[in-house]
Parts: C-alpha cells; structure tokens; sequence
C-alpha cells in the first residue's frame, strides 16, 4: 500500500475542493474554461523544469511510495501534482473573495508585500545563481511580481490573502512529500543544488516555487476571465 502514498495525498486534495464545487453558493466549477487556462499555463511552464531538473538529478522521487508510472520521468502523481495543487489552492482564493470581497481600501499594502517580495526575489537570484533550483525559483518569482506591479492587476491583494492562506495545506502536504513522519522521503533533493535551508523537511524555496506556480495559474485564470467578458459584452 506504500506506493499509493503520493497518489492518495494528491487525491485527498482534490476531494476538499471538488466536493464543494458544484454548491450553489460557490459554483466553482462555473469557471472550469479559465481553470483549464490556468492549469495549461503551468503545465507548459513546470512539467519542462521538472523532468529537466529530475533528469539531472537535483531531485528525484522514491519508488516505494509511486505506482510506476512514469510519463517523460516523472511519476504521473507528479503530473497530477501540477493539475491538483493549483486547482485547491485557487479554490481557497475564489471562497475567501465570495465570503470577504475585497475591498479598494487595501491596495496600497499589496503592492508594498509585491515590492518586498521582487527585491528579495531578485536578491535571492543573483546570491544563488551558482544553485540551479534556488536561482530559476527566485529569477522566475521576481520576474512575475514585476509584471503583475507593472500591470497593476486588480487581484493582487485576494492573491496575497489566497496564497498565504494556502500555504497551511501546501507546507502540511509538502512536509509528508520531503519525509516528515516517514522512513525516506516521497521527494528527495540535492542539498548541492538548493539553499540548504529547511522548514522542517521542506527546502526553504518551496515556499516562492509556490508562489509562483499561483501567480502564474491565477494570472492565466484572471487573464481569461476578463477575455471572455469582454467577448459577451
């Protein structure tokens, strides 16, 4: 039963939101075009770095805890990864809007944590860049928190509260993925190539790989939103 243990976290993650979707308050599910859109965006992005970045062995994933299957490399949970995690995480943020809409009072803390989080993003980046993992993750980070302060997205401030929210889940689910309560790790890393820095057992940088795998998904979502609005006015 061992090797469910990736599949089935990724299933009960999936469940929580899914099971919720069609309520009528929430209606989720309503917006599945734009999620499609979002999940397209980071699978286009993340599956490329992933199997380039398994393949050389910066991390990889025990074969105790997979059920085999393994698409380009990678195991199909980490396929299902990228479609799941940023579908709940996403959920958490379009629930919190529904029941505490955001307001225009809080604009100007958003892109004063937007402006913190580029300077140490881009800082992070030039002090690694002998580190593949940690210099993609802050290069890419720093590059989306640029464009979406020169934007000026609307969404910025849900986004934070989204995000900062879903980080409880992400770091409980992540921390049983890189070995927290089990023998081995379901995902193993090369500390040669990371900060060396752990929360827990999960690399310090996850927390903006994160972070931008949301601000690309909600990007594309948001983007195409506002496109099929502007088509059925």
């Amino acid at each position: 039963m061992e090797k469910y243990l990736y599949i089935g976290l990724i299933a009960f993650t999936f469940f929580g939101p899914l099971s919720r979707s069609f309520e009528s308050r929430i209606r989720y599910i309503q917006y599945w075009r734009s999620l499609l859109v979002g999940t397209l965006a980071v699978l286009v992005v993340f599956i490329p770095w992933d199997v380039h970045f398994t393949a050389e062995g910066y991390w990889g994933f025990s074969n105790r805890y997979v059920v085999g299957w393994k698409p380009l490399g990678l195991p199909i949970e980490e396929w299902l990864f990228f479609v799941v995690v940023p579908f709940a995480c996403m959920f958490i943020y379009e629930v919190v809007n529904l029941f505490f809409p955001w307001t225009d009072r809080g604009q100007k803390w958003p892109r004063v944590t937007a402006w913190i989080l580029l300077v140490v993003t881009a800082l992070g980046a030039a002090a690694f860049a002998e580190r593949a993992y940690p210099a993609l993750t802050f290069a890419f980070s720093a590059l989306a928190l640029a464009l979406v302060l020169r934007y000026r997205v609307s969404w910025l401030g849900p986004f934070f509260r989204g995000w900062a929210i879903s980080l409880v889940p992400f770091f409980l689910i992540n921390g049983v993925l890189t070995g927290t309560g089990l023998d081995e790790p379901v995902v193993w890393y090369n500390n040669q190539e990371n900060m060396g820095i752990r929360l827990g057992t999960i690399p310090a940088e996850d927390a903006f790989y994160g972070m931008f795998m949301m601000l690309l998904y909600t990007s594309a979502v948001e983007w195409h939103r506002t496109q099929s609005k502007k088509t059925n006015v």
